[in-house]
């Protein structure tokens, strides 16, 4: 089952994802881990096409951690290329404490 991320009731899933698709066919894949400690493998099938990746990138650190004026670069998006297709299939793994997306066409 899913595993859940937070203290007594005050619990949710710990990775919870959102797609959209554009007017040009392009899937846009969000994800997030809320686990503190947990990375979490992720295998996701396309039901209308095969996974072919145009983009990834994945926000990720420490808890804690955060950009100010003076340290803009604490927290960054970076290129993601962790991940397997095969077919209708795209395979990766969320790291905890991240935010990840992929365009796919």
């Amino acid at each position: 089952g899913a595993k859940k991320a937070g203290i007594g009731e005050a619990t949710a899933t710990d990775v919870t994802h959102s797609a959209s698709i554009d007017k040009d066919g392009v899937v846009t894949l969000t994800m997030t881990n809320l686990s503190l400690d947990g990375d979490r493998e992720v295998e996701v099938l396309l039901n209308e096409r095969n996974a072919e990746v145009i983009e990834a990138s994945i926000v990720t650190g420490e808890m804690n951690k955060h950009n100010t004026f003076e340290e803009k670069e604490n927290v960054v998006e970076a290129a993601f290329d962790a991940y397997v297709t095969d077919g209708r299939k795209l395979k990766f793994t969320i790291p905890a404490r991240s935010v990840m997306m992929f365009r796919l066409k």
